[in-house]
């Protein structure tokens, strides 16, 4: 059951070889326990039937062991034909999946390209804004009384 937990839809191939094995090792057990068995093939057919559920009638088990044998072959085919059924389902899901992981990864690089955009906006206008700093401590400031002062000094430049 180890290798059950760790398969991926990848390995539908592996997960119905799997199946195939199941039905194969069930069939060879019918044959060996079922009186009413006469063939290997006949055996494979008691094991498909019993692991689909179908239970068509035509070959049954009649002893104890053959009967505790089918309990366990269904168990494991409910197991298995969920396995097997689970993986397809991955496959469509991990398609989507894929798609919308390189959707997102798209967005994420665009997304990083105008984050570094921004930031270079941002330290253009940090460096223009000191500039403008340093440029305005050099500039005198000029006040109501310093202007008073300015157009007495033109007047009398003028006269």
């Amino acid at each position: 059951m180890l290798i059950l937990q760790h398969m991926r839809p990848s390995h539908l191939v592996q997960v119905i070889g799997l199946a195939i094995v199941m039905l194969c090792s069930a069939g060879a057990g019918f044959y060996w326990l079922e009186p009413n068995v006469h063939s290997y093939a006949n055996g494979v057919w008691l094991a498909f039937t019993t692991i689909a559920t179908v239970g068509y009638g035509d070959i049954v088990p009649s002893t104890a062991a053959s009967k505790i044998f089918a309990v366990f072959i269904v168990l494991l085919g409910y197991a298995m034909f969920s396995i097997v059924t689970a993986n397809i389902a991955a496959l469509f899901v991990e398609e989507e999946e894929e798609e919308l992981e390189q959707e997102l990864h798209a967005d994420i690089r665009a997304l990083s390209r105008e984050l570094h955009a921004l930031r270079q906006e941002l330290r253009q206008r940090d460096e223009l804004l000191a500039r403008l700093e340093i440029y305005l401590e050099q500039v005198p400031v000029v006040s109501a009384e310093n202007e008073d002062a300015i157009r007495v000094s033109k007047e009398r430049n003028v006269a």
